[in-house]
């Protein structure tokens, strides 16, 4: 660990019951069609690019809910966080709530999925 990353803020990460079963269901997706090794690759590097976000909560790029779901968060800073992965990626949306020293991760999805569950 750097020094720099030694003395930065520590935010807590929570991660909500519908990004746990995001996460199942996309390692599985992999898992199902015989990749068992992107699969295992998939579920370490999502995991260890949301623990990232415990000293870097502003990694992702501001995303903006539409305005049915806007109030649900309005007090906190909605993110999006692009993950590179073979020939595509996938999004963890999260929010951010500075006072609180919190990252609430509440989806993930594949780049090329239209919505994230959450909103399903």
């Amino acid at each position: 660990m750097s020094s720099i990353e030694s003395s930065l803020p520590k935010n807590k990460v929570i991660i909500t019951a519908n990004a746990q079963l995001d996460l199942q269901r996309l390692a599985m997706f992999l898992h199902d069609n015989g990749a068992l090794l992107q699969a295992q690759k998939l579920a370490t590097l999502l995991l260890t690019n949301i623990e990232s976000l415990a000293s870097f909560p502003r990694l992702g790029r501001i995303y903006t809910f539409s305005n049915v779901h806007k109030n649900e968060f309005v007090h906190q800073e909605s993110r999006e966080y692009v993950i590179k992965f073979g020939k595509s990626g996938y999004k963890i949306l999260y929010l951010y709530d500075e006072s609180a020293s919190q990252v609430t991760v509440i989806s993930i999805k594949h780049a090329k999925e239209k919505n994230y569950t959450y909103f399903n």
